[in-house]
Parts: structure tokens; C-alpha cells; sequence
């Protein structure tokens, strides 16, 4: 059996898994014969478990999206489980009822296919506007997240994480020469959030980059480069500056100096998890 994992956090389905296994194992076919095959793509779901110095340590729970049969081999990828909610429209627009929080729309949008676990301080008891959603169960919980700048991540048990406070930075070591890449694309120093009051009246706040060569006024640029975020959520100048603020921390992720270099194993890290080599901290992308 071959495996292979691989991760970008920045795509909203964060992981593919690949893996390849004999046909016939002790006479039995593994070919997706029929829907119940337990290599079919009708929910069938692998769990992916690694051991070091003896420990076995869960690391994801995927469903199967595409399996071809070659020869003497089965071939397999699977995907995160928010797979389920990129591939479900409404079938009528969703609007919270009126008093609903959001976690309690987060659970209208995916609490039928995915256990949902709140690790964040950030008050998701608070009543979400009655807005209108629109297209996929995945859109719609990322933009309930980030009215209240909350990330969306999947968990070794496949649930769903809203606001994973990330885990204590650690020291890792390369294993091989790092690979550095940058680029002036999207120079973005400046997020600049929109919604509206109850009254339909525009509000909107502004959060700048704060750390780094593309803050504002810093070496990148001497002018403002806006990113623009609209969400219905943003009913308050409180909450556009809240969303404009993680918006800001994703962007900074995403557009700055990546660092790409092996590592030692490291059975437990996950995307997001932030760790410190050549001198700074990092985040595994």
C-alpha cells in the first residue's frame, strides 16, 4: 500500500488523500463493483492513522471521491469531509430565524453532516442577522465564520472545527535546504470589510497588515492596496472591524514569504499549526 497526503490551507477543502492497494487481497476483489464496494464512492470514508515509536495517531477521516482500477491495482483519492458541504446546494435560500445564533445557523447549514466542535472564545451565541444564503453549505459556513473571525478546519475525527485556537508554536528541523518563493501579486496591505445596519444603511471598517515588509506605509508599497470583503453578517461597525481583522490574518498567510523545506515526523501537526525554524514562526500551509 502506498499513501499520500497532501495539504493546502488556503483551499477551502483543506486535504486529499491518496492511496493505492492490490486488487485481490487473500481472494477478496477491493474493484468498486456495486455501491456497497468498500471502495465505492457512495460515502465510503477512509481513516487515515499513523504510528511512531509505537504510538498510533489519527489523522483524518476522508471520503472517497474517485477510484480507478488498473491491472492488479486500485487506485483511491479521497477528500476532507467538508467535500459534503462544497457538494450541497439549498434547495431554497436559508435565512436564520429570527433570534437564531451563529451557532445555531452553523448548525442549520452543516450540523447534518458533520459534527461541529466550538474551540474559540469568540461569541457565537450571538443572534445572527436574518440574512439570505445562497449556494453552496460551504460558502455559507465560511461566511458565518468570518463575520465573527472564526477559522474552519476538520479535525483528526473528521468534525468540523470553528475556531481552532492553534496549538503552542514548536521547533522543528530541516531536512533538506529550504525553497523560498514571494511574489508582488495581490499586494494587498490594507482589508477594508462591508455590510449593512438593520436599516440597510452601509457600514464598513478597515484593518490594516500589520507585521512584515506589506504593512501599510512599509517597504512594499507607500500607498494603501485595498482588499475589499462584503458579508451580510456585518450589520455593526463592531463586526466589519472584527471580520476586517481575520481577514487581514488569512490574507498576511497567504501573500507573504512562503518558506517550503522538509521536516522531521511529525505525526501530530496539523494545517495551521504554527512552528518556528530559520529563525521565525511559520504556519504549515
Amino acid at each position: 500500500v502506498s499513501v499520500s497526503l497532501e495539504g493546502d490551507y488556503t483551499a477551502s477543502i483543506e486535504e486529499k488523500l491518496s492511496f493505492v492497494v492490490p486488487r485481490l487481497v487473500d481472494d477478496f476483489d477491493y474493484a468498486p463493483y456495486d455501491a456497497l464496494a468498500p471502495l465505492a464512492c457512495e460515502g465510503q470514508r477512509a481513516v487515515l492513522s499513523i504510528e511512531q515509536d509505537g504510538v498510533v495517531y489519527d489523522r483524518g477521516v476522508y471520503i472517497l471521491t474517485d477510484v480507478a482500477v488498473t491491472g492488479t491495482e486500485v487506485s483511491v483519492t479521497a477528500m476532507s469531509l467538508t467535500r459534503l458541504l462544497d457538494e450541497a446546494d439549498f434547495s431554497v435560500p436559508y435565512q436564520p430565524a429570527a433570534g437564531r445564533t451563529y451557532k445555531g445557523a452553523l448548525y442549520d447549514v452543516a450540523g447534518g453532516a458533520l459534527d461541529l466542535v466550538f474551540d474559540t472564545n469568540t461569541p457565537a451565541d450571538v443572534a445572527v442577522p436574518a440574512v439570505v444564503y445562497e449556494g453552496t453549505r460551504l460558502d455559507s459556513v465560511y461566511a458565518l465564520a468570518d463575520a465573527w473571525g472564526a477559522t474552519i478546519e476538520t479535525g483528526q475525527d473528521g468534525e468540523l472545527i470553528i475556531g481552532r485556537v492553534p496549538p503552542t508554536p514548536v521547533t522543528v528541523e530541516l531536512t533538506e535546504s529550504p525553497q523560498w518563493q514571494t511574489s508582488r501579486d495581490r499586494l494587498w496591505n490594507v482589508v477594508i470589510a462591508r455590510g449593512e445596519d438593520v436599516n440597510g444603511n452601509p457600514v464598513h471598517s478597515t484593518a490594516p497588515i500589520t507585521s512584515g515588509s506589506r504593512v501599510l506605509d512599509g517597504l512594499s508599497t507607500p500607498l494603501p492596496v485595498y482588499y475589499t470583503y462584503e458579508n451580510a453578517n456585518l450589520t455593526t461597525v463592531q463586526k466589519c472591524t472584527i471580520a476586517a481583522i481575520a481577514i487581514a490574518a488569512r490574507i498576511k498567510r497567504r501573500t507573504g514569504p512562503q518558506l517550503q523545506a522538509g521536516i522531521g515526523p511529525q505525526v501530530g501537526m496539523r494545517l495551521g499549526d504554527p512552528v518556528i525554524t530559520q529563525g521565525s514562526t511559520w504556519t504549515v500551509q
